[in-house]
């Protein structure tokens, strides 16, 4: 019988089940190859897993036999593992007997569905419903983490399930595209990253000829004009092949424009062109002299200016340098988002221009904009409340973004971080993995906690356990033993051991204290655990019998007398000496100095010196 069509597979598989034959991949592999084969052959991907669910099956109802022990393909002995046996009996290797017999299993069905269950899991790896992991498994199991909504481009899905990662390139080693083909996945589409060879400059060139046939403008502006028609295609194809095009084309436009060999006089390339670096430096200079902001954010929102910004990289690389060639400083828009009515006009303003509003582009796209997004959340329960108050719609997040958010709530935001503590994989938003999700989560964690370690702390999780400083410290004490031992180090050279000594003065060891406060939550603690008396070794032996004078100073009368009177001294008058030099200080003195006067400079003028020479003088004897 032929199975060329699903129909046919899954009549098939009735009539074996009628039977009562077993229906696991491995079974079904001994008996039908080619009912097996079938099932990964047809286009669309079909799979023995829903090619079963076709037949109206499932993996608990159909019977199924797995092996318990393989045979040793040199004795004919069969074992549940063959590593030990091939080096005690034939003195091989597991290396060396699978390059002698590259399809040979090493490990039984039964054997590795144990070793499977023992594994550390990531919460979002979907459970077995087969033992043997096979190819045909692993492409059946790939397909379903596609329909379930997974990313299933390779570095996502490694970190999810390696193993069936692993298995898939070890077999087949054309690489991940060819994975992602086989189960009806587009790879370039999909793997949300772009490679040379995705499109040619004919294609290119094809595509932007449609468009001017249809009447449609080929700038970068209406390109990336967020109003997608059916007449212009998908919106994952114009985004695709934009990228595709600034990445191979010094991320210019323009010289993706030229390199299609196109005529480029016709209207549908003609907005505002700039045919040499003066022209545009013009451009810069009308801005700036209009009072536009020049800084890159606050530009590329002016769909004016855009243009100007995005034909900079042709000239001078960056939009910064070509500032600077235009002798223009980078200025920003000065926005009051401190009510809800202003955030709604700023919103808007978004929304008019065209520009995506999807959480993901309003923080790290091109025309992102923290501060707008951030604000809104003071306003509106979430992102999407404050798009729809300014006239958004749910198009703008489904059709146009092409993003999904998971992440909505901050329920959602807390279980997420969670989840990833608890795999071990929560980290500082540097260190994630760049991909959609984990943007959606920065995104999202610092519109609904104000920041990441914020949401951090509002999830349970300590800042202290992710912090890449504390994870990997650097500096003189980098972990609690290198601070006991330099505080018994201190104590042994006779060192003052009190906590002012050690950020002030010639015995000042800054990293010191602050490091064991990190560590042992005080000072004194630190030095409990180091095994010294704290108050033994700290605490002054005050003299009570002894009358001790304090510098009193109430008025301002009192705060001029008193600098005249360190003057006659000898003493300094610059504020640092006042402060810390443990020698000559007087904090009273300019503590109440600053609260009358306003600040120690005014005090000294009214005493009749001149500030600034205090300083040059005390500078000079350094």
């Amino acid at each position: 019988m032929k199975y060329d069509t699903p129909e046919k597979v899954a009549c098939a598989i009735r009539k074996l089940h009628a039977k009562k034959m077993s229906l696991n991949i491995s079974a079904v592999r001994t008996s039908h190859p080619d009912l097996l084969a079938a099932a990964y052959t047809l286009k669309p991907f079909l799979g023995w897993k829903r090619a079963l669910e076709l037949a109206g099956l499932n993996y608990d109802t159909i019977r199924a036999h797995y092996i318990d022990e393989i045979p040793c393909l040199i004795c004919g002995d069969t074992f549940v593992l063959l590593n030990a046996h091939l080096e005690k009996a034939h003195q091989v290797t597991a290396e060396e007997y699978r390059e002698e017999f590259p399809d040979a299993d090493l490990m039984s069905e039964v054997m590795r569905f144990r070793k499977g269950g023992i594994l550390d899991r990531h919460p979002d790896r979907l459970p077995d419903w087969e033992p043997a992991l096979s190819i045909e498994y692993a492409l059946d199991k790939t397909s379903e983490y596609y329909q379930r909504g997974f990313d299933v481009h390779y570095t996502n899905l490694n970190a999810i399930d390696s193993a069936i990662t692993i298995k898939l390139l070890r077999e087949l080693k054309e690489g991940w595209d060819l994975v992602m083909e086989k189960i009806g996945v587009d790879p370039t589409a999909h793997r949300r990253t772009i490679r040379e060879d995705d499109f040619t400059i004919e294609e290119f060139a094809e595509w932007l000829l449609e468009r001017q046939e249809a009447g449609l403008k080929n700038t970068m502006e209406a390109v990336m004009d967020l109003h997608q028609t059916e007449l212009e295609g998908p919106v994952d194809l114009r985004n695709r092949i934009v990228a595709w095009a600034l990445a191979f084309h010094h991320r210019s436009w323009t010289e993706a424009l030229e390199a299609s060999g196109l005529d480029l006089s016709h209207p549908a390339y003609n907005e505002r062109h700039f045919p040499d670096a003066q022209s545009l430096l013009e451009a810069i200079r009308e801005i700036a002299a209009a009072g536009r902001p020049t800084a890159f954010l606050d530009a590329v929102r002016n769909r004016n200016d855009a243009t100007i910004v995005f034909s900079a990289p042709r000239y001078f690389k960056t939009w910064t340098k070509a500032l600077k060639a235009a002798g223009v400083p980078a200025t920003t828009e000065h926005r009051e988002l401190d009510q809800k009515a202003k955030v709604i006009l700023h919103l808007k303003k978004h929304l008019e221009n065209g520009y995506r509003v999807d959480e993901a582009s309003m923080w790290i796209g091109t025309r992102r904009d923290p501060i707008l997004f951030k604000a809104t959340f003071n306003f509106f329960p979430n992102w999407r409340a404050a798009v729809k108050a300014a006239g958004g719609n749910k198009v703008r997040f489904t059709n146009e973004a092409g993003r999904d958010n998971p992440f909505l709530t901050k329920e959602k935001v807390i279980r997420e971080f969670q989840k990833l503590h608890r795999a071990k994989r929560f980290a500082s938003e540097r260190r994630l993995p760049r991909d959609p999700r984990n943007t959606a989560l920065v995104a999202m964690a610092h519109g609904f906690f104000g920041g990441w370690r914020d949401a951090a702390v509002a999830a349970g999780i300590d800042p202290k356990s992710y912090n890449d400083k504390n994870l990997n410290p650097t500096g003189r004490y980098p972990t609690k033993e290198d601070v006991i031992e330099g505080i018994l180090l201190r104590h042994k050279k006779g060192a003052p051991m009190n906590a002012r000594s050690l950020t002030v003065g010639e015995n000042a060891d800054y990293a010191l204290i602050t490091t064991a406060r990190k560590f042992f939550k005080n000072w004194g603690d630190a030095m409990t655990v180091a095994g010294l008396d704290y108050s033994a070794v700290v605490r002054k032996k005050q003299d009570y019998s002894v009358a001790r004078a304090s510098n009193q100073y109430r008025t301002k009368k009192e705060v001029v007398a008193g600098i005249r009177k360190r003057f006659k001294a000898g003493q300094h008058l610059n504020s640092r000496s006042l402060s810390h030099d443990p020698k000559q200080r007087d904090y009273p003195l300019i503590r109440v100095a600053r609260e009358l006067f306003g600040s120690w400079d005014k005090a000294l003028a009214a005493a009749g010196f001149d500030p600034a020479l205090i300083r040059r003088n005390r500078a000079s004897e350094n």
